[in-house]
């Protein structure tokens, strides 16, 4: 990656902390906890051989993690895809030029997880991408306008905070904050687990059956930004976003987290038995 780059992405992190992450680790971690529980028991078995005693969840966040370290400097653009506000849906040969974008991403790791040959420590990376990358792209504001940088650059007021303090420090929030981790926040507080146990209970047999049926991440990315294009339609004139906005939202914000969840487990399952399809059923238990 180009010296100017690297120096961009420097700055933008400093200067938009929510811009290099994405759900808030809560998020994550509910993504990741969702599909450990739809593995198979050969998924579930290469996995461990992959991550020895670290879960899913706690795989999830690696991605965000690794932003301190320089080295992963050329990773930072695959996390999201940003597209001209006037774009009716994803075009990757505009959108994601030299495969820089997040459904590049999940198709090249995809790969490289699924290849028996490839390096287990390439295997290791892949999988801990794919973890991260799969909730990146059911975040609404990681396909979203390149013109304010996926909503980083919207300024709101959120439950009657324009400063607050979170995950990355003291902080402004913006749109796309409020979608990384205010709904979770405000929802959960600090118990994860228990919302990610009754996002689980939610899942209805047609919904199982429809998202891990749909396999392309391109159809991922066009639901996302169905929604982005829905948010800002319903933005209030002034910014403040409260209690409303919050009701409107917070059932698209679960669902988000249980396809995403469904759908890396269905992709886990497909990978590691060498099946062209894995389209989760309903238990019969």
């Amino acid at each position: 990656m180009k010296l100017k780059s690297l120096l961009s992405t420097t700055i933008l992190c400093g200067l938009l902390p929510t811009l290099c992450y994405g759900w808030g680790g809560n998020g994550h971690r509910i993504v990741g906890a969702i599909a450990a529980s739809y593995l198979t028991e050969e998924a579930r078995n290469a996995v461990t051989d992959l991550l020895g005693e670290e879960t899913l969840a706690t795989a999830s966040t690696w991605a965000d993690e690794i932003k301190s370290d320089e080295s992963y400097n050329w990773a930072f653009r695959l996390h999201f895809i940003n597209l001209p506000r006037d774009s009716e849906k994803v075009d990757l040969a505009r959108d994601c030029v030299d495969g820089d974008c997040v459904v590049a991403a999940i198709n090249k790791y995809s790969g490289i997880l699924a290849d028996a040959h490839a390096g287990k420590e390439k295997r290791i990376e892949a999988l801990r991408f794919l973890v991260h990358f799969i909730g990146d792209i059911h975040q609404p504001m990681h396909v979203s306008y390149a013109d304010n940088l996926g909503g980083n650059t919207v300024k709101v007021s959120w439950f009657g905070k324009t400063d607050d303090t979170g995950p990355f420090g003291d902080f402004k929030w913006n749109l796309h904050g409020v979608w990384d981790f205010g709904f979770i926040s405000q929802r959960t507080g600090k118990d994860w687990v228990a919302l990610a146990i009754r996002i689980r209970s939610d899942i209805n047999d047609i919904q199982l059956i429809d998202w891990s049926s749909t396999r392309n991440p391109l159809d991922w990315a066009n639901e996302s930004y169905y929604i982005t294009r829905q948010i800002y339609s319903q933005l209030p004139e002034d910014k403040v976003l409260g209690q409303d906005f919050y009701e409107k939202n917070i059932a698209t914000v679960e669902t988000r987290l249980a396809a995403a969840g469904v759908r890396l487990a269905a992709l886990l399952n497909r990978s590691f038995s060498g099946a062209a399809t894995a389209v989760l059923q309903p238990s019969t238990e």
